[in-house]
């Protein structure tokens, strides 16, 4: 496929340029970037210092990075050398780790390394390495790649190669400034994969060198080579993510094996000639390396079915399907009979079945992707939506930046398909197929898009090297460098120039400004139990970058490794009832709830959590009540928080709680006691419940269900006396409610004095309208004359009446208190105004109470209950 011949020394001059650009560009862009960190950075600080132990902050879209920086300063701060275990989620227990380690420690390099010149503390060295980590990174594969290519097609494929890299949008995505990930090097291993098989000739070998077949190596060297490139680039992919490259590796097979069953009598007619070694090769070296990193990543540690990752059964199907392919192309090419393909069929097609069955057979236990809740996370994280969902619910955009790449390539590559023959129909038809499977895994779940970046460099650098055949190279050097214009740097130009833009306005966008709340919640969060671990209950995204920023352990991120902590946090979302919540949220010992309005996910987890959830039953679920407000248990202290203002968010709420819960004994028995209560026995109720305040006399739920009980077999003086413990130990905002409703149980059982006394301490605790009013009403109206105190019932009748004088309650309260104090005249007014307001409600039982009230002050008689 060689488009222009150069000696070795003129290759790499004429490549240094297009390095020279891009290295400036991807300068520029990061320059850009780490401005527009800054900018982020400097939102949500309520003084010149931080507390949380992580500081900088990260644009939303590149929250992976965070968890990327947790482990590396794991790897730092312990003795251990490879990612299997965390704590950061699925807390307490923890959940397994598949993710690279050899990544995770590139970025705990580049923290060591900046810490060296600077002598920063670790994870600020590490943070601050982030901006600049993927230059590199990003300049040694552009290198690594176009150099590779040069060698073998001429330094204008290279040039080609290493700005399209640049400007593919795919590409670009994965190595975003500050985007810290494996993506961009997935994305590279599946340009590799693809791009070496292309060089290959996907086996078949142009033998006279027949212009009609010239998209073929000449040479099974060249082949060969190919071959090696493609198998190490996949099993380098497979070593980071076999979801990402797995299937790619099957889609090269598959395609191949079309191609050779479509065109292998026809490249036979033109002199070309089938090797069978080149994929058995590829299949040997990229399944064995494939091993080798397997072990390199797991051993000597139990190696367990999970094939979600790199696996010895991955490896052996990439044997096997390599070794298929060869034996299609043996039998279509004439190099072995029909009954002798047949004969080595069966060992390549167990090999390739063993993954599958295991999966069939284990289901979710080896393949996390059969657990329903994994589809059902699909259809409500961004990155999981089909296309035509994607569109309807982000916009066209999710089309548009993908479009010129994939129209571009596959529009001419269909048209010089039919119009060509041979070789150039064969690799063409190859690429193509390739391309349009990897775009097909993107509508399918645009995740996948990622992947396509590579194949669709390698169509283009096809159909370039087609269209180009009989030109003179100074025209194809101009075809490379004009579609490099129209394609490539367009993208790399646009992207700085819109951060530029946002910075020229200092304009952050409403999902980057989430980042510098997170830090701030976090702080918060700190700052109410400085001296205790915490385990944070959260929507997911922010549950990975609260937890960053504080180093906080959560629950409920989305990571497939974490399904049992996604279980758990559904569970405790789905709750119905207080009990069912106490309990879930117990058992995983969350320490701290925090419900944000965007990206609450309250409605996605109760669903997941319920899965057979009627329509908006999910407004039934615990976490929707706190939300609103509404039915907030006592357990639950409610932490005063209100968002930094520069943190502009449009209808922004933040609710942050903290749990108080007793020992484990007690809590048992408070759940016995719970229990009981609800089948009504009472008995063994305040059995339990007297256990529980044993061994715990701190929670006030103890004290009030023990309260509750009293009640029910009318011990009045005792319940009090429990009643008051439950508000003296209650978090100061549940006071004020507690002593109101306390209240309001005493009085209807006659206990006025210790209604009274209720509706002094919650006055005492905060001033309440209501309370004040129902407190008046009290101290006009009770028979018990040592009870009542009518100058104190007007004071406080008056004032409630004052707040709100359309109010039945509150003037009723007030005409009472006037006509114990003998203002006669007066109650008899306001009476008269309160018996307007009740026919005005409505409400038929009013009218007559109303009535009957003012009838008696118009006789000159306070109303007596």
């Amino acid at each position: 496929m060689e488009r222009t011949r150069e000696n070795r020394r003129t290759r790499w001059w004429l490549l240094a340029p297009a390095w020279a650009v891009a290295a400036g560009l991807l300068i520029l862009h990061t320059l850009a970037m780490e401005d527009y960190i800054a900018l982020i950075d400097q939102l949500g600080r309520r003084g010149p210092e931080l507390t949380t132990p992580l500081q900088r902050t990260i644009p939303t879209l590149f929250a992976d990075t965070q968890v990327w920086v947790r482990h590396a300063l794991a790897l730092l701060e312990t003795d251990a050398w490879r990612i299997r275990f965390t704590d950061i989620d699925n807390a307490p227990p923890g959940r397994a780790v598949h993710w690279n380690s050899a990544f995770a420690w590139l970025i705990a390099g580049s923290g060591w390394l900046r810490q060296l010149f600077t002598g920063e503390p670790t994870p600020l060295a590490v943070e601050r390495s982030l901006g600049w980590f993927n230059v590199p990174l990003f300049l040694a594969v552009m290198v690594f790649f176009s150099g590779w290519t040069a060698r073998r097609a001429g330094a204008a494929a290279g040039v080609f190669v290493a700005l399209a890299m640049l400007g593919s949008t795919e590409f670009a995505n994965g190595f975003a400034p500050g985007f810290v990930d494996h993506h961009g090097v997935l994305t590279a291993a599946n340009f590799g994969l693809v791009l070496g098989v292309m060089f290959m000739g996907a086996g078949w070998i142009a033998g006279d060198g027949r212009t009609r077949i010239s998209l073929l190596p000449n040479a099974y060297s060249a082949a060969r080579s190919g071959a090696i490139f493609s198998a190490l680039s996949g099993a380098v992919g497979m070593w980071v993510s076999a979801a990402s490259v797995a299937p790619g590796i099957a889609i090269v097979g598959l395609a191949a094996g079309v191609m050779t069953l479509w065109q292998g009598r026809v490249l036979r007619a033109d002199g070309a000639r089938f090797e069978p070694a080149l994929w058995r090769l590829w299949g040997r070296v990229g399944g064995g390396t494939s091993l080798l990193f397997y072990l390199l990543e797991y051993a000597p540690h139990p190696m367990g079915l999970r094939l979600e990752v790199n696996h010895p059964l991955l490896a052996l199907a990439w044997w096997g399907g390599a070794e298929f392919v060869a034996l299609l192309g043996e039998w279509q090419s004439g190099l072995r009979s029909t009954r002798a393909a047949l004969r080595r069929l069966p060992g390549p097609v167990l090999a390739m079945g063993m993954a599958p069955l295991t999966i069939l057979i284990g289901g979710a236990k080896v393949f996390v992707i059969r657990d329903p809740l994994i589809l059902q996370l699909s259809a409500v994280v961004a990155e999981g939506l089909n296309l035509p969902t994607a569109i309807r619910l982000i916009g066209w955009v999710v089309l548009w930046a993908r479009l010129p790449w994939a129209a571009g390539t596959l529009i001419p590559a269909a048209i010089l398909i039919l119009r060509r023959q041979g070789g150039d129909r064969f690799v063409l038809g190859f690429t193509t197929l390739v391309t349009f499977a990897f775009l097909a895994m993107g509508a399918f779940q645009i995740r996948f898009f990622a992947n396509a970046g590579g194949p669709e460099i390698c169509l283009f650098l096809a159909i370039v090297a087609v269209l180009s055949r009989a030109w003179q190279p100074r025209w194809r050097w101009g075809l490379v460098l004009a579609m490099s214009a129209v394609l490539c740097l367009p993208e790399r130009v646009n992207r700085i120039r819109d951060v530029r833009e946002a910075l020229r306005h200092r304009s952050v966008t409403p999902q980057d400004m989430l980042q510098p709340l997170y830090r701030d919640i976090a702080a918060a969060l700190r700052a109410s139990q400085p001296d205790r671990d915490i385990i944070l209950l959260t929507n997911p995204d922010a549950s990975t970058a609260v937890g960053y920023y504080g180093r906080i352990k959560t629950i409920g991120t989305l990571y497939w490794e974490n399904l049992d902590g996604v279980k758990a946090a559904a569970g405790m979302h789905a709750a119905t009832t207080l009990p069912e919540a106490r309990a879930r949220l117990l058992a995983r010992r969350v320490t701290h709830v925090a419900v944000i309005s965007q990206s609450s996910f309250v409605r996605e987890y109760f669903e997941l959590g319920r899965a057979n959830a009627r329509p908006g039953e999910w407004e039934n679920g615990v976490f929707y009540q706190w939300f609103a407000g509404r039915n907030i248990p006592i357990w639950l202290e409610q932490i005063a928080y209100e968002p930094p203002p520069d943190i502009t968010i449009p209808q922004l709420r933040v609710m942050l709680f903290k749990t108080r819960f007793g020992s484990p004994a007690a809590e048992n028995a408070f759940r016995v006691a719970s229990e009981k209560a609800a089948a009504r026995d009472f008995a063994a109720a305040e059995f339990a419940v007297n256990q529980a305040l044993t061994l715990d006399q701190s929670a006030p739920e103890f004290w009030k269900l023990k309260t509750e009980l009293l009640l029910v077999r009318g011990a009045l003086e005792p319940g009090l006396e429990a009643m008051e413990q439950t508000i003296a130990r209650a978090p100061a905002s549940h006071r004020p409610e507690l002593a109101r409703s306390a209240a309001g149980a005493f009085y209807e059982r006659g206990a006025h004095a210790a209604a009274v006394r209720l509706y002094r301490t919650g006055l005492a605790a905060s001033d309440d309208a209501m309370a004040a009013s129902n407190l008046g009403w009290i101290l006009a109206t009770s028979r018990d004359a040592a009870v009542r105190d009518g100058q104190a019932a007007l004071t406080l009748s008056r004032r409630a009446a004052e707040q709100n004088p359309q109010s039945y309650h509150f003037l009723s309260s007030l005409a009472a208190a006037l006509a114990e104090t003998g203002q006669f005249a007066e109650a008899v007014s306001v009476g008269a105004r309160a018996l307007e307001v009740a026919r005005a409600t409505g409400d038929p039982a009013l009218v007559p109470r109303a009535g009957e009230r003012l009838r008696t002050y118009q006789a000159g008689q306070p109303w007596r209950q």
